[in-house]
């Protein structure tokens, strides 16, 4: 039976790839650009002006974090900037210390200012930011919507940092409430002088709060919300950041515009005012074939996570596009542990991961395009600090990783499940082809997971309530979001499995203590307790496929830096320049 969804996954790659091999005449496009190459302006020159288009995958739910979670508000991500950010410098287009497609991984000494000239732990309970000065939320007087017009491009001060925090962080529902024990929340939100605005946190948490407070807290204007009672609409917008958000039609497309009034210029090139586009543009294309078809006729000018099927078929019919490979996100199949279930037990989520053949998956499902050890850190030179070869590990980790149906189904003997057991699991249709495969494997020990299939909105429901039945499939976050060790906490929205230990925790606490002061002592501890979290075998690992960054090549001053900072993913649209000159002498 598997051989035959192995054969039936591997016919409908055929026609994908053979179906988005075919149509158009973008090969003659290319061979245009490659003929008028010489006349092209220098890629590294700054060039000023042009549109910047962007795939997004779908509408914002919101414009206000108090309103609604700053997860479904992306639009303040690039209205609205936050205190620090990633240092720009110190990747591909500098020293090169990150590449910036993971993010900066709980490292302070990749982060700089954004909004700020310092910071500072005065002890374990305090943070304090020394606001730059001459810093004004964006005004364009022709593009001002009423929000802007009255706060008129006045100067940010410690009162707007202050309020932001308290507001958000006290609002019910919000990013810091969901993902975060109250006991770990700020407690004091402190305005010394005009420029100096001061935070109280519990000492374990002090360093998770020092990133969240500098690089997920948007800035906002408090008389906005004084005036209308929340600046929860378009009309309500009004930020410090690069861009100004201009119009959204829903299902279609989101558009900024310039802010003329932006205070940050190019580390590269300090004399230039950032950003240098006039327009940056949102596509709204929740559709992948009609994405990929968007980017293959230069409607889109750049996409990541592209899979390595797709990215043979673009390079082949359009060399000149530019590209770095990275791996996609992990999905980890897991059942929850905080209800009378058999994944309580360690032996029934070790026998799991014991049935399924991973390697087979590498080989045959991904065509060796994948890592096998796919969570929580993988064999790259980002993962460096963290990561262990598997063949360094404990037994128990190894034959984890391995296939041992045999003493898989002598572990669900042990625990009770000698005949095995039924389960469900929750997803989404462009999951099923992987699930059938892992459903065939288990069923070959005596699990039966049946596929409950729903609708996206729905799964996305389902998933940040954590909703389910029994089991979901759900992306892992730890190889970009290592301090905040997601899955194996379960006081925070991505802790779908439920599952806790007091040796993770201890380690959780000890990162709380260290991050963004001693970030040698944290790492290390957590690197040290990976073949613990491996061994306890949450849910079932699955390999990570690699995945591509592509872009045209009139999109300059961009290497890949998808992810400058901790969940800042606008961020590249301040530097990035367009040659709409080669752009159309490339036929588009």
């Amino acid at each position: 039976m598997k051989k035959a969804i192995w054969i039936a996954v591997a016919c409908v790659m055929a026609f994908s790839l053979i179906f988005a091999s075919c149509g158009g005449d973008e090969d003659s496009e290319d061979e245009g650009g490659k003929e008028v190459e010489s006349q092209y302006r220098d890629p590294e020159e700054p060039k000023y002006g042009g549109t910047y288009y962007e795939l997004t995958m779908g509408d914002p739910q919101g414009f206000d974090p108090r309103e609604i979670m700053n997860l479904m508000c992306p639009t303040i991500w690039i209205t609205h900037d936050e205190l620090l950010t990633g240092d720009w410098m110190k990747g591909p287009a500098g020293t090169g210390e990150t590449d910036w497609a993971l993010g900066f991984l709980g490292q302070i000494s990749l982060l700089t200012g954004k909004l700020v000239d310092s910071w500072e732990l005065p002890d374990n309970e305090t943070i304090v930011y020394h606001l730059m000065k001459g810093v004004h939320f964006s005004y364009d007087p022709n593009n001002a919507n009423e929000a802007a017009k009255l706060v008129n491009g006045r100067e940010m001060t410690a009162e707007d940092v202050a309020w932001s925090a308290k507001t958000e962080w006290e609002a019910e529902g919000s990013n810091f409430q969901v993902f975060f024990k109250p006991e770990q929340w700020l407690t004091e939100f402190n305005v010394i002088d005009k420029y100096t605005v001061e935070f109280k946190t519990p000492p374990t948490a002090q360093g998770t709060n020092l990133l969240e407070s500098g690089e997920r807290l948007s800035i906002f204007a408090p008389e906005v919300t004084e005036k209308w009672g929340d600046q929860n609409a378009i009309e309500r917008s009004v930020g410090i950041g690069a861009w100004i958000l201009k119009d959204h039609v829903p299902g279609s497309t989101i558009t900024y515009t310039r802010n003329p009034n932006y205070h940050a210029f190019d580390p590269a090139h300090p004399e230039n005012q950032l950003p240098y586009l006039d327009t940056y543009k949102q596509m709204i294309i929740p559709d992948a074939s009609t994405q990929m078809a968007s980017f293959r006729t230069g409607k889109i000018d750049m996409r990541s996570g592209i899979t390595w099927e797709d990215f043979d078929i673009l390079i082949e019919q359009a060399p000149d596009l530019v590209y770095v490979d990275s791996f996609g996100w992990g999905y980890v199949p897991c059942g929850r542990m905080d209800k009378d279930l058999p994944f309580n037990d360690l032996r029934v989520r070790q026998a799991m991961n014991m049935a399924v053949n991973q390697q087979e998956l590498v080989d045959d499902y991904y065509q060796g395009n994948a890592q096998l050890m796919g969570w929580p850190f993988l064999d790259i030179p980002a993962h460096k600090p963290f990561y262990t070869p598997l063949e360094d590990m404990p037994k128990i980790c190894q034959e984890i990783y391995g296939y041992h149906p045999d003493k898989a189904r002598q572990l669900l003997a042990d625990a009770g499940y000698p005949d095995g057991f039924k389960t469900t699991i929750a997803c989404v249709q462009a999951h099923t082809d992987m699930l059938a495969i892992i459903k065939e494997y288990l069923i070959e020990v005596g699990i039966d997971m049946e596929l409950q299939v729903l609708e996206g909105s729905v799964f996305n429901g389902v998933n940040r309530g954590r909703t389910h039945d029994e089991m979901i499939y759900k992306e892992t976050k730890m190889a970009s979001m290592p301090w905040h060790m997601f899955e194996v906490r379960d006081d925070n929205a991505d802790g779908v499995a439920f599952y806790e230990h007091p040796k993770t925790r201890a380690v959780y606490d000890l990162i709380g203590l260290n991050l963004g002061k001693n970030d040698d002592v944290w790492i290390s501890a957590l690197k040290d307790i990976v073949p613990f979290m491996i061994e306890e075998a949450w849910g079932i690992y699955l390999p990570v496929p690699k995945t591509y960054t592509v872009w045209w090549p009139w999109m300059q001053n961009f290497r890949g830096e998808i992810s400058i900072g901790n969940f800042t993913p606008a961020t590249h649209t301040r530097y990035i320049w367009i040659d709409e000159e080669m752009k159309a002498a490339m036929g588009y």
